[in-house]
């Protein structure tokens, strides 16, 4: 996770930067700033759209007693195609449309859905619903369990220890 982390956020920005540049040497600098706009604005406005219609789609199955088809993780990659494409920069936007296209969508979401589920049947990802609220809690674990820490809906990252079991206590620290 530390690796995807790194490419996300250090490596994918410099690739970014570095091919704004070579288009911009191309294309001239208001050109390339009008395509940066433009790709922007056009993301924007198909997130919007695309994001309705998945909503749309669960709304009315939901009114129908149904799952909605595309579930939770197609809404879950509209909102994230989106943020890529209000991202400034050339790799981004490639990645934004592409999660904005129904069959992409829909590839990527069984993926990423049966990769989860390989980690959770190797025990190296709980998912749990429940608690205060109805929130989701996932635990994942990329080294040991000992390591591992449950993020709730809250935000707090927790050691699983500490949700295990509470702390004993010292009968002699009552005195």
């Amino acid at each position: 996770m530390g690796r995807f982390l790194f490419l996300l956020f250090v490596v994918l920005p410099v690739l970014d930067v570095w091919l704004i540049f070579r288009i911009g040497g191309l294309l001239g600098f208001w050109s390339t700033v009008g395509l940066v706009l433009l790709t922007g604005f056009v993301g924007a406005w198909m997130a919007r759209r695309e994001g309705g219609r998945v909503l749309g789609d669960w709304q009315a199955a939901l009114a129908g007693g149904q799952a909605p088809s595309e579930g939770v993780l197609g809404g879950v990659l509209v909102f994230v195609g989106g943020l890529f494409l209000v991202t400034p920069g050339v790799i981004t936007d490639v990645f934004g449309f592409l999660l904005l296209v129904p069959p992409v969508r829909r590839w990527l979401a069984t993926k990423l859905k049966a990769w989860a589920e390989r980690r959770v049947a190797e025990g190296s990802m709980q998912v749990s619903v429940g608690g205060m609220g109805g929130g989701m809690m996932w635990q994942s674990s990329w080294k040991s369990s000992a390591d591992a820490h449950v993020i709730d809906v809250d935000g707090d990252d927790l050691p699983v220890r500490a949700l295990a079991a509470p702390a004993p206590t010292d009968p002699k620290s009552d005195e």
